[in-house]
């Protein structure tokens, strides 16, 4: 359902960049930077300050609470992850050696390659992030990320030069890879959640019988 949602987005996707010197690759998409920040801040700020009842509190808790240096890393954390993201996003993106190997092994697997970052990262945390945030608030973290997945569909829409039965595949490539792997993902915490309860049972017990 989300992504049915992202894709009522690439008409107008196709209508703002249905101009001959977007096609012919003499002008290029140069709304990537915001197209892939302005959504994830989005959905951070709905995600801190609007998924309660109290949203109002929380906004001005944030806005009172003191600066630490807890603070201070964080944000240069957050800043640098965001450079890393950025640097790679767009045309001009930059790719490793073992990324590119891994493309074109896909590549030559299943004729279309999927986009690494919605397969690999984005759809499967989205996913686990949906799963775990009905018991956890921190997994809403999870769906922030996941949010990347969703961006990436509609940037596979704005290369107008690539045919659209071929961004249709990536698209359904990357969910379908994506699915599997959240699967696993959620089937390996509930292996995990499940160990950890048991090990708290027995602690219980025995300290019980002490």
């Amino acid at each position: 359902m989300t992504t049915l949602i992202t894709l009522l987005s690439t008409p107008f996707v196709f209508g703002l960049l249905s101009d001959i010197t977007y096609n012919l690759r003499l002008q290029q998409f140069r709304g990537v930077s915001v197209l892939h920040t302005a959504p994830i801040a989005l959905v951070s700020l709905y995600t801190v300050f609007f998924m309660s009842r109290s949203s109002i509190m929380n906004f001005q808790k944030i806005l009172r609470s003191p600066i630490t240096v807890v603070w201070v890393l964080a944000a240069l954390a957050i800043g640098a992850v965001g450079y890393y993201y950025l640097s790679r996003t767009g045309n001009g993106g930059t790719a490793s050696s073992l990324e590119m190997l891994l493309r074109g092994t896909m590549e030559q697997f299943f004729g279309v390659r999927p986009r690494t970052k919605e397969f690999l990262i984005a759809h499967p945390l989205l996913l686990l992030g949906f799963f775990l945030s009905i018991r956890y608030r921190a997994a809403r973290v999870l769906i922030i990320i996941g949010t990347i997945g969703q961006l990436s569909i509609i940037d596979t829409f704005a290369h107008l030069h690539t045919p659209l039965y071929i961004s249709g595949v990536r698209v359904l490539l990357g969910l379908g890879l994506g699915l599997i792997i959240g699967l696993i993902l959620i089937g390996v915490w509930k292996l995990i959640e499940k160990r950890i309860v048991e090990g708290y049972n027995i602690w219980i017990g025995t300290e019980k019988w002490k």
